[in-house]
Parts: C-alpha cells; sequence; structure tokens
C-alpha cells in the first residue's frame, strides 16, 4: 500500500480508506497463509497414508516371501531326511552306496557320507 501511494497510484482512495485497506489485505493474506498451511497439512496426511499403505504392502509381500521360502526349505529338508531314512533301510537290506544313490536320487558322496554318519552312531551307542 506504501509503494502505491509513494507512486500516486490510487493515492486519493488509500489514503482515504487505508485502515479498510489494510484492514483487507490483512484478510487476505491471512486468507491465503491458512490455504497455504492446509494445503501443506492435508499432503502431509496424504503422504502419511501413502507411507503406511506402502509398508504394509511390503510387510505383507515379504511374509508371503519368507512363508514361501521356509515352505520350500522345509519341504527340502523333509526330502533329504527321508532319502536319508531311506538310504539306511536300504543298506540294512544289503544295497552298496552307487545302488543307494541311485534310488534316493542322491549323490553318491552324500549316501556314503550318511552311512558313515550311521556307522559312528552305531558304534558310540
Amino acid at each position: 500500500m506504501e509503494y502505491c501511494i509513494a507512486h500516486n497510484i490510487l493515492t486519493e482512495y488509500l489514503n482515504r480508506k487505508k485502515e479498510e485497506v489494510t484492514s483487507m489485505i490483512g484478510v487476505i493474506f491471512d486468507d491465503t497463509i491458512h490455504r497455504q498451511r492446509m494445503q501443506e497439512e492435508a499432503e502431509a496426511r496424504g503422504e502419511a497414508r501413502g507411507e503406511a499403505r506402502g509398508e504394509a504392502r511390503g510387510e505383507a509381500r515379504g511374509e508371503a516371501r519368507g512363508i514361501a521360502i521356509g515352505t520350500i526349505k522345509g519341504e527340502k529338508q523333509g526330502q533329504i531326511k527321508k532319502a536319508r531314512e531311506t538310504a539306511l533301510r536300504l543298506c540294512r537290506m544289503g544295497y552298496d552306496a552307487e545302488a543307494i544313490a541311485e534310488i534316493v536320487d542322491m549323490p553318491e558322496e552324500q549316501v556314503k557320507e550318511w552311512l558313515a554318519e550311521s556307522y559312528e552312531d552305531s558304534i558310540d551307542k
């Protein structure tokens, strides 16, 4: 307002209505600031909601993936345990390591290791 008066822009009007114009400018300025703050707060709330949703989705995906991996590992461990038990039973029936490896579909070295462990366990008892 001072700029306008100094540069002869609406000088007469502004001098007569100085208080009213000052009040109006204050209201407009306050309203602009208020709207800006409201927008910033709304954006912050939206961002927080988006982050929360993203985290929830990420956790759900991670949990599902972990369960899937755990299930696969558990099944694999179960298959290996069953192959080991079968290998030991076949050994007691007189099969050699090469034949056992073929039957249980495992490397012969693995079968020999299982048989050696079983032998050591039987000696320790």
